[in-house]
C-alpha cells in the first residue's frame, strides 16, 4: 500500500504532462495552411516545388489526310500544327501546352497516305514533335509547289520523324511558296529528323534561294536514320541534299 500511493502521483504527473503536449502539438497542426503554396514547400522542399512547376504533355491527333482549315471536325495536319502553335484548340483539337513543354502531334491509328498540300508551308514556331506512322505509311506531296516545313528560329526542340516529305519546291519561280532556299525543308531553329525520307524536291534554278534541294539548314539540325536522295539545287546552288548540316 504504501508503494502504490507514492507512486501514483509521480504517475498522474506523467500523464497530465504528456496530454498537454499532445493537444499543443494539435492545435499548431490545426492552425497550419497544409494547402498552401507555403505549407507545400516546407513539407516537401524542393521536390514540392518541381511538382508545382511540372507541365503536361499534349497530344494532338490528327484524324484527316486532308489540308484545309475547314471546320469539320476532322483534324488535318495544318490545323494540328496550328493547335501546337498557338496552343488553342483548332477545330476541336486538343490545345497545344505553354511553357517549356514539346507537344506531341501523332496521327490515328490506321490513318496512312498521302497529304497533297494545297494551301502555304507548314510553318512551326513552338516546340513539337510530329510523330508520323512510318515513312512507309504516309507521305506529305508539296505537287512541286511549295516546301513542306519552315522551322523558326525561336524553335528550340522541334522533332519530325516517320514521314516521307517528296516534290517540295523553293524559289521565286512563279510558285506558291515564299522566296526562302530549301526544297523541302528550312530549318532556322533546332530540328531532328528521325525516319524521315526526303525525295525528288528542287529549289529555284539560281540565284541566292538555289541552295539545299532537300534542306536549308542556318539552325541546328540533326539527322538520323533518315533518307536524301534525288533532290537536286539549282544552278550555282551549293547542295543538293542539305546546306549545311551541324550534326
Amino acid at each position: 500500500m504504501l508503494i502504490h500511493s507514492t507512486r501514483r502521483p509521480w504517475l498522474s504527473s506523467l500523464i497530465q504532462a504528456f496530454t498537454r503536449q499532445s493537444s499543443r502539438r494539435y492545435a499548431r497542426r490545426q492552425l497550419r495552411p497544409t494547402g498552401s503554396r507555403t505549407a507545400i514547400g516546407r513539407r516537401f522542399g524542393r521536390r514540392g516545388e518541381l511538382l508545382e512547376d511540372r507541365s503536361l504533355l499534349s497530344t494532338i491527333t490528327v484524324t484527316s489526310l486532308d489540308d484545309n482549315t475547314t471546320v469539320d471536325s476532322e483534324v488535318t495536319l495544318r490545323e494540328a500544327i496550328q493547335a501546337a502553335n498557338t496552343n488553342q484548340s483548332v477545330d476541336g483539337s486538343t490545345p497545344g501546352e505553354t511553357g517549356p513543354t514539346v507537344d506531341i502531334i501523332e496521327f490515328a491509328n490506321g490513318l496512312t497516305g498521302t497529304i497533297l498540300l494545297t494551301g502555304t508551308r507548314f510553318d512551326i514556331t513552338e516546340a513539337v514533335t510530329i510523330a508520323g506512322p512510318g515513312a512507309n505509311l504516309l507521305t506529305i506531296d508539296a505537287q512541286n509547289s511549295l516546301k513542306h516545313f519552315f522551322v523558326s528560329n525561336v524553335v528550340s526542340d522541334a522533332t519530325i520523324s516517320g514521314l516521307t516529305l517528296i516534290n517540295g519546291f523553293a524559289g521565286t519561280d512563279g510558285m506558291r511558296d515564299s522566296a526562302s532556299p530549301g526544297g523541302a525543308i528550312q530549318n532556322a531553329g533546332t530540328l531532328t529528323l528521325d525516319s524521315v525520307v526526303i525525295s525528288n524536291s528542287r529549289t529555284e534554278t539560281s540565284g541566292s534561294f538555289a541552295r539545299g534541294g532537300a534542306i536549308d539548314n542556318i539552325g541546328q539540325l540533326t539527322l538520323r536514320n533518315s533518307t536524301l536522295m534525288k533532290n537536286a539545287s539549282g544552278f550555282g546552288g551549293r547542295s543538293g541534299q542539305a546546306f549545311p548540316v551541324r550534326l
